[in-house]
């Protein structure tokens, strides 16, 4: 795992947006990925907000539901959920 402020990533920009790759994601917070780690997360956001850009969080099944019927394109979670790239816990 990579330590806070021991490792650096410039955001990438791509299409004119601006954000992280899944991969630098997962290296800085102790994940595991499971998609494509070159893919962009621009943002971080609640279900019912969420875009095809956004990664949502799963902490708690009872929330599964609800991320399931969202459009955000990444999740952090304990295991993959239906088929999108994710960061795995």
């Amino acid at each position: 795992m990579v330590q806070p402020g021991t490792a650096q990533q410039s955001p990438v920009t791509t299409a004119g947006n601006f954000g992280y790759t899944l991969g630098w994601l997962a290296k800085i917070g102790g994940c595991t990925v499971a998609g494509d780690p070159e893919l962009l997360v621009t943002g971080v956001c609640d279900p019912k907000e969420a875009g095809p850009g956004d990664l949502v969080f799963l902490v708690d099944d009872r929330y599964r539901e609800s991320i399931q019927a969202s459009s955000a394109g990444f999740v952090l979670a304990k295991e993959t959920l239906d088929g999108r790239p994710c960061l795995l816990t």
